[in-house]
């Protein structure tokens, strides 16, 4: 009977564990998910800025040209 209730402890032990080594992944995916968001949303960023500037090149130099 002791040795059901150890081979139990056990096994609870090793759930816990794995459970927290999910835990730990998902955190990390996370963390990975929340810095690749960042890095595109950097990316709109400084593209639409480039769009941006481009497009009041192009204005100033046709409004150089109309005068």
């Amino acid at each position: 009977e002791e040795e059901e209730e150890e081979e139990e402890e056990e096994e609870e032990e090793e759930e816990e564990e794995e459970e927290e080594e999910e835990e730990e992944e998902e955190e990390e995916e996370d963390m990975m998910r929340k810095k690749e968001r960042k890095k595109w949303f950097k990316l709109s960023i400084s593209l639409s800025r480039e769009i941006v500037e481009r497009k009041i090149k192009s204005m100033k130099k046709s409004r150089s040209m109309n005068n």
